[in-house]
């Protein structure tokens, strides 16, 4: 099993304003632990296409300092089965994970795009961090329609109640 947990890991882009992960050095990684910084700046998102068809990428965690994922980030990591995550989903951010069964967001979660988890048809547990608290929640079907309006439901309805 290789774990990725060291900023010298990854490779990483900087436009002027925030701080990104553009990719992992070996596409082989099976754990990502993103770190929270690099040279001393916080890491602010994950880059589009940044671990696309990493073969055996099955669990990656996310530090809060990322605040969005871009389009296609982790596409096609078809045995991806866990994420844990704090921030913005952007449009087919875990497009074809196929494995995808489990995500943790925080109740801080802004925004998902509908179609963030195209083709994820093995999801069915999302988990919502909310004042240290964890909640589990199942998921009954296959639709990437209702998974988004389902996450939706639950961010808020956490958020909303304080846990």
């Amino acid at each position: 099993m290789s774990i990725y947990d060291s900023a010298n890991k990854f490779n990483f882009t900087y436009d002027g304003k925030t701080m990104m992960l553009a990719g992992v050095n070996d596409t082989e990684a099976t754990e990502l632990h993103i770190p929270s910084e690099y040279n001393g700046m916080s890491i602010g998102g994950i880059g589009n296409g940044a671990f696309m068809n990493c073969a055996k990428l099955r669990r990656v965690y996310f530090p809060d300092t990322v605040t969005f994922i871009d389009g296609s980030a982790f596409k096609g990591c078809e045995e991806l089965r866990e994420a844990e995550l704090s921030s913005e989903l952007r449009a087919f951010a875990f497009e074809d994970c196929i494995e995808l069964r489990r995500i943790t967001v925080s109740n801080h979660t802004t925004r998902h795009e509908i179609n963030s988890f195209r083709g994820c048809k093995n999801m069915r547990n999302v988990s919502v961090k909310c004042d240290g608290k964890l909640r589990n929640f199942v998921i009954a079907t296959e639709s990437e329609q209702a998974i988004w309006l389902y996450l939706r439901a639950i961010v808020s309805a956490t958020d909303s109640y304080g846990g």
